[in-house]
Parts: structure tokens; sequence; C-alpha cells
């Protein structure tokens, strides 16, 4: 897996100091900030212009750094809305809640408490939109 080093760095948010990390995997630029985690995809564009990033809408919910699995909030065969909380997990002595991206239902739940994860890792797959309003 083709990935870089994770950056760590201190951003001001109004009056508020937040913690933001961020790492590049293949063809994804993953930025954790206040305990969610966001994925962009990153697409060439013409030669010499920059990347664009759009959210990635994959319906797969990935561990964004290795780290422990500290709760389950889905089960298998649940229905669940873009924004749900999926998975928290502990990396870096901080905590990440991973969120759906997509309507659907989870399909596969990878992952227990108390696991241990590496980055990258498959830990909920949502099929997109199967009756969910």
């Amino acid at each position: 897996m083709e990935k870089t080093k994770v950056v760590s760095e201190k951003v001001k948010l109004g009056r508020e100091i937040a913690e933001v990390t961020y790492q590049k995997i293949k063809n994804q630029l993953w930025v954790h900030i206040q305990g969610e985690t966001h994925v962009f995809e990153l697409s060439q564009g013409r030669k010499g212009s920059k990347n664009k990033a759009s959210v990635a809408q994959t319906g797969e919910v990935l561990a964004t750094m290795p780290g422990k699995i500290i709760k389950i909030h889905v089960s298998k065969d649940q229905e669940v809305k873009a924004g749900d909380d999926m998975v928290s997990m502990e990396a870096m002595k901080m905590e990440y809640v991973l969120k759906a991206d997509v309507d659907g239902t989870v399909s596969q739940l990878n992952c227990n408490e108390g696991e241990q994860v590496q980055v990258g890792q498959l830990l909920v797959f949502i099929k997109k939109g199967e009756g969910v309003e």
C-alpha cells in the first residue's frame, strides 16, 4: 500500500486550537480533526495543475490509522444514513469516530471491540441505498 507519513499539526479554529492529523494513502487524503475522519479522493487534473479533492462515497469504512477498536455502533443488516457513527477507535492517544459516507445497509462487519487494526483495514461495508429513507 502506497502511503506517506502521518502528519499532525495544531490549527486555530475560531477561539479553539485543534489537532489535525492527515495522511495521503494512494489517491486519498485522510484528515482527522476533532474526533472525526474525512476521506477525500484526489484526482489528477491537467498536467501542471494541482490535485482536486472530492469526498469519497464508497460505503467502505476503513481504519484511518493503526489503533484499537473501542466501540462498534452498528450491527450487520442495520440500516444507516450518511453521517451515522459506525466504529470508534483509539489511535495516538485520541479517540476517532468513523462515520458512514453513504445511506444503506451494513452488509459486512469485519472488526470486534478490543481488536487492533491496521491503517486501511476494511472495518464496515455499507451496501448503498438499500431501503433507507
